[in-house]
């Protein structure tokens, strides 16, 4: 089981003074329960480590300057000194790491005055998301992480989504194609995945090229080779095979080689339908022909839920080359207001989704818009609000995804209350 990261002062946020918004009681409410479920001696090393956090948060603001704060520099004009300033307050008296500053542009001062209204990672992804699935703790659990389960529930509920063919597993290889013995891969582009694997780490890409045969660029192997690779890596971590699918023609300059998806999320409401808050269209760049996450130095622009256009795009905002782009940095494509096709499927389809996973109270989709019809890649039920707060540039906390996050944490402490 994973430790739970807790972020230096998180008790701080319990002394906020309540203004009514979603993000303070949020934050005050994560502060609440990071202690109530601590046992004594838990609290004890909590305290410790509260007073041993600003020596230790001096350091990482110097390294997070030494990192960033040149470009930042010569890019707004903004003093390492100022910088410096900035950060002090927040990182020393307040759960907040300094990557969040130049994640998020606080050294803008627009964007620094609405600092606490954004959500952050350690109160989310390991904080809130937890105690939420605890409302629907009595309904069976539904698959997001294991992408075979994933794939056999959109499967029965005639969900548009890329089939797997086949998976290894301890050495062995399953096909789940048909009932056929034969160890056959199909005549297609390739991509193996690991089963459990996320971010787009360990991915890698097999082209067709004829004869039953398949190149990843630096080499090419029969279908019994390839099979017999994955067999044996498969003794370390299990992965599945899907066919490679192409992105839709008008996206196809934006792609850069690789499957162009889009971050979507979507929450349950108050009348428990379900809404979509965030989106983002994300793009490979570079040599990067695979994959088009942002740990793989993709790019992303935020998406227009109303309209399904684009605005500026950028990468995670700590590379010393980061910058917003209104047109592709590698294909030149135009970026700032294009619109996405079938964006009205889109949408249609993430809320048919969440209707068959409904005790995942959020989900972040990864969708892929293909020649005919958008379809699931695959689902998060612990989305990460960093990417999605830098590239819409503004927090989420008092938007309506924190809007909503507090009716059903208002809803867990009902339910707690009850027991």
């Amino acid at each position: 089981m994973k430790k739970r990261f807790t972020a230096p002062f998180s008790l701080n946020w319990f002394f906020l003074r309540q203004n009514g918004s979603s993000a303070y009681f949020i934050h005050r409410f994560q502060s609440r329960e990071l202690w109530r479920r601590k046992r004594w001696f838990a609290r004890l090393v909590l305290c410790i480590k509260q007073i041993l956090a600003p020596f230790i948060g001096l350091i990482i603001i110097c390294l997070s300057i030494y990192r960033n704060g040149w470009i930042v520099k010569k890019r707004v004009g903004k003093s390492l000194t100022r910088q410096f300033l900035d950060q002090v307050p927040l990182a020393l008296t307040y759960p907040f790491l300094p990557r969040w500053y130049y994640i998020f542009e606080l050294y803008e001062d627009r964007k620094y005055r609405l600092w606490k209204d954004y959500l952050y990672r350690f109160e989310t992804k390991r904080g809130i998301y937890s105690y939420l699935k605890r409302i629907y703790q009595t309904k069976p659990r539904v698959h997001l992480k294991n992408k075979i389960k994933f794939n056999e529930i959109c499967h029965r509920n005639n969900l548009a989504h890329i089939p797997i063919f086949a998976s290894f597993l301890q050495g062995q290889y399953i096909n789940l194609n048909n009932n056929s013995s034969v160890e056959l891969l199909p005549s297609c582009d390739l991509f193996f995945k690991p089963t459990l694997g996320r971010g787009g780490y360990g991915i890698e890409r097999w082209d067709y090229v004829g004869e039953g045969k398949y190149s990843n660029n630096s080499k090419v192997l029969p279908a019994a080779e390839l099979i017999d690779q994955f067999r044996i890596l498969s003794h370390i971590k299990p992965f599945f095979v899907q066919p490679r699918i192409k992105v839709h023609q008008e996206l196809e300059d934006l792609a850069n080689g690789a499957l162009s998806t889009i971050r979507v999320v979507s929450i349950e409401d108050e009348h428990g339908n379900y809404e979509i808050t965030h989106a983002i269209f994300r793009m490979a760049v570079g040599n990067n022909h695979t994959v088009d996450n942002f740990h793989a130095g993709g790019i992303a622009a935020a998406v227009n839920i109303e309209t399904g256009t684009l605005g500026l795009a950028s990468d995670i905002g700590l590379n010393r080359n980061s910058r917003w782009h209104e047109i592709h940095p590698t294909t030149h494509a135009k970026i700032l207001g294009r619109q996405l096709p079938l964006w009205k499927e889109t949408c249609e389809l993430v809320k048919q989704a969440h209707s068959h996973f409904g005790v995942r109270l959020i989900i972040g989709w990864d969708i892929a818009i293909c020649s005919n019809k958008p379809v699931i890649v695959e689902g998060n039920g612990r989305p990460d609000l960093d990417i999605i707060q830098r590239i819409g540039q503004r927090p989420a906390g008092n938007e309506r995804l924190g809007q909503l996050l507090v009716y059903h944490l208002k809803r867990y402490i009902k339910n707690e209350t009850k027991n």
